[in-house]
């Protein structure tokens, strides 16, 4: 199992900040720099942070946890369904799963868990972790509108793990037990 990201490297400012997407090497669900030359501008960029923040538990994981580690760097780590949130390589992933709870709750300073899963998964391996669903506090955005009756948004990859056919099926219900027309726009 092994696919390349993007073509290139992707740069663009969001909300004022330097936002630089690194061209990836996919192997067996870890990613790789695909660029060696990239390892080394991370390097220096953990090397001059104050906080590093991960948002996946893959290769690219345990290089930032190794070098901010020796730099002494606080460390928060975001969960997105940890190694589990699908089947694949699922023997690979007993097997790292017990590198990942190490490192974790030896290196980690701070565990932002994506989901109650997470949440529950690590609890009962004994790892503090803090529940902010989708990493965004949504009590902090309150939005007054006009709901719209019926229509309905899918945002997101359409693959198997993603639970794409849960809604589908869930509007096919939807459709049997009422007589109101539905609009579902994906994106």
């Amino acid at each position: 199992g092994t696919r390349i990201s993007d073509k290139k490297n992707i740069s663009y400012k969001l909300n004022n900040i330097n936002v630089i997407k690194r061209r990836t090497y996919k192997f067996f669900g870890l990613d790789f720099l695909f660029n060696p030359l990239d390892f080394y501008i991370l390097f220096l960029q953990i090397k001059n942070a104050d906080i590093v923040w991960v948002n996946d538990v893959k290769f690219v994981f345990f290089f930032s946890t190794l070098i901010s580690f020796l730099y002494k760097k606080k460390l928060v780590l975001t969960t997105n369904g940890l190694v589990f949130h699908n089947q694949r390589y699922k023997i690979f992933k007993i097997i790292f799963v017990k590198i990942y709870l190490f490192i974790i709750k030896n290196f980690v300073t701070e565990v932002v868990s994506n989901g109650q899963t997470d949440l529950d998964y690590l609890f009962l391996k004994k790892i503090k972790s803090r529940l902010i669903n989708n990493g965004v506090d949504l009590s902090k955005f309150k939005i007054k509108r006009t709901p719209t009756k019926n229509n309905f948004l899918y945002f997101g990859r359409i693959d198997k793990n993603k639970g794409f056919e849960n809604l589908i099926n869930c509007l096919k219900e939807y459709k049997l037990n009422t007589s109101d027309k539905f609009v579902l726009n994906v994106l």
